[in-house]
């Protein structure tokens, strides 16, 4: 695993610099399960197979292509919100209050 230094990008992904995110903070980045999706997919094209042999290949391809932008929305939508930032974050303007 390669180090990050103080002044690169901090590699959670909240745009900060590593220095002023996580770099005294122990490291709780966690990896996405990509494999759940891939699953997801394989057995979309499986189903879109079976039915474009037990029907029309045009009816599996409309399967397999459903079943693939079901899951694609599913994985966008049940992905982590960004991190919260601190005062440099552009959404916590205060205007005077």
């Amino acid at each position: 695993m390669a180090t990050t230094s103080r002044n690169e990008p901090c590699p959670c992904g909240s745009g900060k610099k590593y220095k002023h995110c996580h770099l005294n903070k122990p490291a709780d980045i966690k990896s996405p399960k990509l494999w759940i999706p891939l699953l997801l997919c394989l057995l979309a094209i499986g189903i879109g197979i079976f039915f474009g042999v037990t029907r029309t290949p045009g009816a599996g391809l409309a399967v397999s292509g459903g079943a693939l932008m079901i899951v694609g929305i599913l994985w966008v939508v049940r992905r982590p919100p960004p991190p919260k930032g601190g005062k440099n974050d552009p959404g916590a303007i205060n205007f005077g209050s």
